[in-house]
């Protein structure tokens, strides 16, 4: 015999707990349910070659959504094409010129906060498009940072785009900054959801280089391909967030960090790898705040063990920094200077110095090689021969100038297969101009010495001579 359901009840009473039956979800625990019992390997699966096509290696890694449970909300990035970088020229300044720019061009839109009850998506987030890549080629931009307030005020930080972040912009490259964007309209008096509050950082942040965001309590990271960036919110008041300088949310530059720093900048070798003058990134010779750098006077180490992006990451107090090319350096309390000892570089003496400005050793993982195997080899095998001088052959599939190079790719997109790079500095040595030139699908070969660019195997050709058309 079944027992008593009223016995049952009270026992349940006893317990303190209420018999019930409730034949609806909540959202959230709709979401939650369907995301424990999903099988994460299928789905993957299934559509891995549509992601890999449409979204590409860049979007599969770091295309994950992020969650503002406190606002209900999902937020998803999209990866916009890169001529979505010079849509609206210079990006406005205003949230409502920002606003309305991206309700009329819905297209442009790439970053998107939906509910987690039912999908919608209840407001414009107020991002422009942007990311990192190069010639013709934009992978996804940055994730959002959510952070949670002790009062329980939820906010998102990111990189978005409007008059840049020096208030220097020659062109819609130049226009990014970092922001706060409101999840709602009560968090901040006169911000609705999607606005964002622009933060002070009077250095460049280029939008084909958006960096990679984290966030450790009020410090605020951005990993950059070459670089580490790093500042301290000092004031986020109500009154603060507009976009000229005095009203922007206040915060000051912390320590910074660079891949190599120019053997030829104001600081001398350090043990402590510390630069109390303004960080160089050598060769490409950007300046940034002081800070830490990894290698002195080495080139451009990062072309060479290209892994992308560098980033940061805490952990129980503890700060971590991987850069582009590997390295991991754990950060921690105390005078950067010390007593380090301050000396010339140990890797170069004073005589080589004239090499790294003539750019001899720009590409530390392409010494020179004694050539092997035939000289005329397939653009696919290019890889194998860095430091070697060959000739590549193969099909043009990529034409696209950048404005620094020419580039001739054998695959489209010529991520990750070998290109011919033709510096701008170098035009003037050919007959017209290379698009007129070469064309696509056409054969050529392209000879000289095989190097590193963002990982991937190029020649840089500077005179004609180097190119040749195979009929």
């Amino acid at each position: 015999m079944a027992p008593d359901l009223d016995e049952d009840a009270k026992r349940l009473a006893e317990l303190g707990d209420k018999q019930e039956l409730e034949r609806t979800w909540s959202g959230f625990s709709n979401f939650a349910i369907s995301f424990s019992i999903i099988s994460i390997l299928s789905g993957c699966f299934t559509t891995f070659g549509q992601a890999w096509q449409n979204g590409g290696p860049v979007a599969i890694t770091w295309g994950w959504p992020v969650i503002a449970d406190q606002n209900g909300l999902v937020l998803v990035k999209l990866r916009l094409f890169w001529t979505s970088l010079w849509t609206f020229g210079i990006y406005p300044t205003t949230n409502q010129a920002i606003r309305q720019d991206l309700q009329s061009n819905p297209g442009e839109q790439s970053l998107f906060a939906m509910s987690l009850d039912n999908g919608s998506v209840p407001f414009i987030s107020n991002i422009g498009n942007g990311g990192w890549g190069d010639q013709d080629y934009l992978p996804m931009g940055p994730q959002p940072v959510v952070k949670l307030f002790p009062d329980g005020k939820e906010v998102v930080y990111t990189v978005g785009r409007g008059g840049g972040s020096d208030g220097i912009t020659p062109d819609a490259r130049w226009d990014s900054l970092f922001v706060e964007m409101m999840l709602n309209s009560n968090t901040v008096p006169g911000y609705a959801a999607g606005e964002v509050r622009f933060i002070y950082y009077n250095h460049k942040v280029l939008s084909d280089e958006q960096p990679f965001v984290s966030m450790a309590g009020d410090y605020l990271l951005g990993g950059h391909w070459m670089a580490g960036m790093a500042l301290k919110i000092t004031d986020r008041s109500d009154w603060r967030g507009a976009w000229d300088f005095a009203s922007r949310i206040a915060a000051i530059d912390v320590p910074h960090f660079v891949e190599s720093e120019a053997a030829i900048s104001t600081c001398l070798f350090s043990s402590s790898h510390y630069c109390n003058q303004y960080l160089m990134e050598d060769i490409d010779t950007r300046t940034y705040p002081p800070g830490f750098y990894i290698y002195y006077g080495a080139g451009k180490v990062y072309e060479s063990y290209w892994s992308s992006y560098s980033t940061w990451v805490e952990s129980n107090g503890l700060i971590l920094f991987r850069s582009n090319s590997g390295a991991i350096v754990a950060l921690e309390h105390g005078s950067p200077q010390g007593n380090a000892p301050v000396s010339n570089s140990p890797d170069l003496t004073s005589a080589d110095m004239g090499t790294v400005l003539n750019g001899v050793i720009d590409n530390p993982g392409a010494e020179d090689r004694v050539a092997t195997g035939p000289q005329i080899i397939a653009y696919t095998e290019a890889r194998d021969h860095v430091g070697e001088v060959k000739t590549v052959q193969g099909v043009v599939r990529f034409i696209f100038n950048n404005g620094k190079a020419f580039c001739l790719g054998f695959q489209n997109p010529h991520q990750g297969a070998f290109a011919a790079l033709i510096p701008v500095t170098d035009l003037d040595q050919f007959p017209d101009k290379p698009e007129n030139l070469y064309h696509l699908g056409d054969e050529v070969r392209i000879t000289g010495k095989i190097v590193w660019y963002q990982g991937e195997p190029v020649i840089y050709a500077s005179d004609p001579t180097q190119i040749e058309l195979v009929k």
